[in-house]
């Protein structure tokens, strides 16, 4: 049993599905389900493959993570309590851009910005100049001379909302990417994700007995058309994913790692 994402294209538009797939010992494959939530895909992928007692592939973030039909619907916990097998804390690398601290029987991991010019790369800049540019040339060229002001007025408010917004939509996730700072606390019984940004704030809660896969995957950063994979922490149940993490060295991203597995298993 298969779970995966493909990008499906159209004279419109672009956009991401999560096929669900039946494969077959000689290779060819019975389509089963379709999502647009990798979330949906996963849980279906899930309920296929307890059914036909079948390991689940699931690639959907990139490497791909496969669970036996044994461990489908098992937690980090209980699989720690199964296998007597849980990773001991390892050494903190040197240099680690994070910190953390200890509040009663809670740690605290900070994991720092990206920062501000990284997240408004060469795309993001070329971009905004472009439009600018465009519009410099139409205006005060010889076709703007033959406009009336309140037309030009016109002209520019409908310009400026055709150019505007979708840099807008591009700009404001890009912001909150530079500056958002990622808080995660670990407690016996849960695991929380908070993202904190001027523009915006989100929370995750994944209890402890419920977490069943905390991965290193290949995320993407996407900016405009160009695309710069990273490495990011997936943390995941039946009922909410989260991914944190992104930007830090893979040396890094391990010891985060290795440090919540540790605490979700006791």
């Amino acid at each position: 049993m298969t779970v995966s994402s493909e990008v499906r294209r159209t004279d419109k538009s672009t956009y991401v599905v999560y096929p669900v797939r039946l494969r077959a010992a000689s290779g060819d494959t019975i389509s089963l389900e379709e999502s647009h939530n990798p979330d949906s895909a996963r849980r279906a992928a899930e309920r296929f493959a307890k059914f036909l007692s079948l390991p689940l592939v699931d690639s959907t973030y990139g490497n791909p993570i496969v669970r036996q039909p044994h461990e489908l619907d098992e937690s980090l916990r209980e699989r720690a309590q199964r296998t007597g097998v849980r990773p001991e804390i390892p050494k903190t690398p040197p240099n680690i851009r994070s910190t953390y601290r200890i509040e009663g029987d809670t740690l605290v991991l900070e994991i720092p910005s990206s920062g501000f010019l990284r997240a408004f790369s060469f795309p993001m800049v070329v971009s905004l100049i472009a439009p600018l540019i465009a519009a410099w040339l139409f205006f005060f060229g010889a076709g703007a001379q033959e406009m009336s002001r309140e037309f030009l007025t016109i002209l520019l408010i409908l310009a400026g909302g055709v150019v505007g917004l979708p840099l807008l939509s591009i700009g404001l996730p890009a912001l909150h990417r530079g500056l958002q700072r990622t808080y995660v606390e670990l407690t016996p019984q849960a695991l929380t994700v908070t993202s904190r940004s001027p523009i915006y704030r989100s929370t995750t809660t994944i209890p402890a007995d419920e977490l069943e896969e905390l991965e290193i995957v290949w995320t993407s950063m996407t900016r405009l058309n160009f695309r710069r994979p990273c490495q990011t922490i997936l943390a995941r149940s039946d009922n909410a994913t989260v991914q944190f993490g992104e930007g830090l060295p893979v040396e890094e991203l391990r010891w985060i790692r290795d440090v919540v597995h540790n605490m979700v298993t006791a």
